[in-house]
């Protein structure tokens, strides 16, 4: 089993997800905390999407799987609001990580971080223009 797709809402407080498990979407899941997700191989999952699920913080999750340098290639990850000079990007940016759409689509050449992101500091034009493309919504 590499997927599986819950119902938006589903009633579902634990989950165990065998190692060759590949790609996990959450959306509207108000009953699971990320504690409470048991993965037998984590550093396996290439596709990562977690919208508006009450217990997860989405970007605390894609910080712990992006430093695993795992099979993540894909991720959709909304509600987020960050601050920073950038370099943050800058790692996404050069890793290459792709995102899925609204429609749940995987693209290689945008990275799917939703929300918004607050520069503290001046980025050469060209430099924002890259991230703007690669980080669109």
């Amino acid at each position: 089993m590499s997927t599986i797709t819950f119902a938006e809402g589903a009633l579902i407080n634990k989950l165990h997800l065998p190692e060759n498990f590949q790609t996990l979407v959450l959306r509207s899941m108000q009953y699971i905390e990320w504690d409470a997700i048991t993965f037998d191989a984590k550093n396996n999952l290439t596709g990562l999407w977690i919208e508006n699920c009450a217990l997860i913080d989405g970007k605390k999750v894609f910080d712990e799987m992006f430093a695993l340098k795992g099979a993540l290639k894909y991720v959709r990850i909304t509600g987020i609001n960050l601050e920073g000079d950038g370099s943050d990007l800058k790692v996404w940016y050069d890793s290459g990580i792709g995102g899925i759409d609204a429609q749940g689509i995987t693209t290689n050449t945008r990275c799917k971080l939703v929300g918004n992101y607050k520069l503290t500091k001046y980025l050469d034009e060209e430099v924002y223009a890259k991230y703007a493309e690669r980080f669109d919504e």
